[in-house]
């Protein structure tokens, strides 16, 4: 099964306002022990800006919390670009993809296979608020799967929880000292 490219989505009315869980977003998303994920992107939309962070590209984000904050704030506040990010009109998506949307009630689990369907996309886009909300284009949209996060808790443990399932799944690419290094799923 190929792995496919992990694409978190979530909206901001403000990310500046919201400082400290736009932060956390990033934290969540994008890093792993010493680490930054190189096949995912996070796409923070708001009223006015859609930033889109590419982990292959990021530099200088680290996880300890005046680090965090300063990056957060230099981006969001300042509107200043940091290597990796970039402002775009619209959340641009290659080839076909699948929706992933987190669900207390329903949805896989790391104790399920991954479904079939998913060998035929090329990207998984995980919804982390309404689709209404976010300006997403829907034609190659291939199929929409729910992951199972068990109870209502703050984004950090959905986005840790997906994060999981997906490399119990598929393994992370992850960079660490400027060298890639390929985990592998249990369904690789």
């Amino acid at each position: 099964m190929k792995k496919p490219y992990r694409v978190f989505i979530k909206y901001f009315e403000n990310p500046c306002i919201e400082l400290r869980e736009a932060a956390n977003t990033l934290l969540y998303t994008l890093l792993v022990s010493h680490g930054i994920r190189v096949d995912t992107s996070l796409y923070i939309v708001s009223m006015e800006n859609t930033w889109v962070f590419h982990g292959k590209e990021l530099r200088h984000l680290y996880p300890q919390e005046k680090s965090l904050h300063g990056f957060a704030k230099t981006v969001f506040c300042k509107n200043k670009l940091l290597p990796g990010v970039y402002l775009v009109e619209a959340i641009e998506l290659k080839g076909d993809y699948c929706l992933i949307y987190p669900s207390i009630n329903q949805g896989y689990t790391v104790l399920d296979k991954p479904p079939s369907i998913l060998e035929k996309v090329d990207t998984l886009v995980i919804v982390l608020d309404r689709i209404d909300s976010l300006k997403l284009s829907r034609e190659k949209h291939y199929c929409i799967i729910y992951a199972r996060t068990y109870r209502e808790k703050p984004i950090e443990y959905t986005i840790t929880s997906i994060n999981y399932l997906l490399d119990t799944w598929f393994g992370a690419r992850i960079r660490r000292k400027g060298v890639i290094i390929e985990y592998e799923g249990y369904y690789r």
